[in-house]
Parts: C-alpha cells; structure tokens; sequence
C-alpha cells in the first residue's frame, strides 16, 4: 500500500513523496478505510517531520488519531501517537514527546511486526538519545531491527543500526560504533536510501573525527555533504 511512498523517500523526494501519502489518505477514507487512511496521514506526518514542519505533522497526527479512535483501530493509534511524539520531540518538548510514546506502546495495542511496529520504537530510540539514556536507546535499536529483520526491510535495519551506533560512539566505543556502521552500510547497498545513508555517512564521519583519523573524516564528511545537497534540490 505504501510502496510508491516509500520509493520516493528512500530517492529524497519528499515532497512527492508527501502529496503521495495525502492522496493516499484521501482515497482510502473515500473507500471507507479509516484505519489505512489514518497510517497515510501517519507517514504525511514523518515526512513532515523530516522537512522540519513538526508543528503541520501535530496536526496530521491529530485527525489520524480522530480516524483509528471511529475505526477502533489500535495499532494505527498506536502510530499516530508515536509520530506524534516524534513531532514533539522536534519541537523540543521532551515531556510531551515521552507521553505520546508511552501510549504509543500501550500493551493493549497488540503488535503486528509491522515496518509501523519498528518506526515506534526508532522514534522511542531517537527518544531515548536525546534523553542521553544509552541503555534504553539500544534496547529499543534492537527491537527495531529484530522486526525490521522479520521483514527484510533494509532501511529500516540500517536505522536501527544507525541508532545504535550513535549509542555507540556517544559512550567512546568507536570501534562498536564502526562496525555497526559499516552493516547498515551494507544494508543500504541492498536498499538505497537517501536520507539513512546521509546519516550513516554523517556519523561516520563523526567517529573518525574523535578518533582522529582526519582523511577518513573528511570523505565520509564530504559523502554526507553530496546526499545532502542531492536532497536540497529535489525539494
């Protein structure tokens, strides 16, 4: 269902990639899909959020919650609040994000192993970083690319690989960091994506800046320098 959606973030077309997911949500409000149609708007919302609109992805997290909660539709509520936190999060308001996630993973909501089971818990990660709980961020990395990996979904393992990674280098284990690394590398060569693999790149590049081998920093740095300015113009 979110195949073309998916086609066009992973090229850095996030624009497209947004009227995609609208349109989406339309139709299948149209057919009376209140649950999918809530998950469109949920994944409008995360590309909202990675074009640094946090405050028009609240509002679209919002009528997704309004459509799972008519449809009776836990694991799409589920969704919405967990990029409702993430919307939170970007906004920097840390307490609220922590909530909206906490609902989010609600043992009520049964889980599916969905890709939308894996995106929670990179959100609770990201979550967790930003709280600078390492533990936590890792056990959540985790349990993102053990769904991700029942799906053979490649981006997302490469971002819960990522994930752990900074965990990584945050608590000086560089070498952890690397190795963790060079796999979500090697998942991206499998499945391309533009934004993960400019990450991936950027925290390479980090790592081999506290560990100061500068030549490799730099063209790690100037790899994650040409994704970014390939995402720039498609925008």
């Amino acid at each position: 269902m979110f195949e073309e959606i998916e086609k066009l973030e992973a090229e850095g077309l996030y624009e497209k990639a947004l009227n995609a997911a609208k349109r989406l949500s339309i139709d299948l409000l149209k057919q009376n899909r209140r649950d999918a149609s809530a998950l469109a708007l949920c994944r409008a919302a995360t590309i909202l959020c990675a074009l640094n609109n946090p405050a028009k992805a609240r509002g679209f997290t919002q009528e997704a919650l309004e459509l799972a909660t008519k449809a009776n539709a836990k694991h799409a509520a589920s969704a919405a609040h967990a990029v409702s936190a993430l919307a939170f999060l970007r906004l920097g308001e840390i307490e609220k994000a922590e909530a909206a996630l906490d609902v989010a993973l609600d043992p009520s909501a049964a889980a599916t192993r969905s890709p939308e089971d894996a995106a929670i818990r990179l959100i609770g990660a990201e979550i967790s970083l930003a709280k600078e709980d390492f533990v936590e961020a890792r056990a959540f990395a985790r349990d993102a690319h053990d769904i991700a990996g029942s799906l053979d979904h490649a981006a997302l393992k490469a971002r819960a690989l990522l994930v752990r990674a900074i965990a990584e280098e945050r608590t000086d284990n560089a070498s952890g960091a690397v190795d963790l690394l060079k796999q979500a590398e090697t998942e991206l060569s499998r499945a391309p994506h533009v934004e993960v693999a400019w990450q991936v790149k950027s925290a390479m590049a980090s790592v081999f800046e506290k560990s100061k081998n500068d030549k490799a920093a730099a063209e790690y740095r100037r790899a994650a320098s040409d994704l970014i300015d390939r995402i720039a113009t498609q925008l």
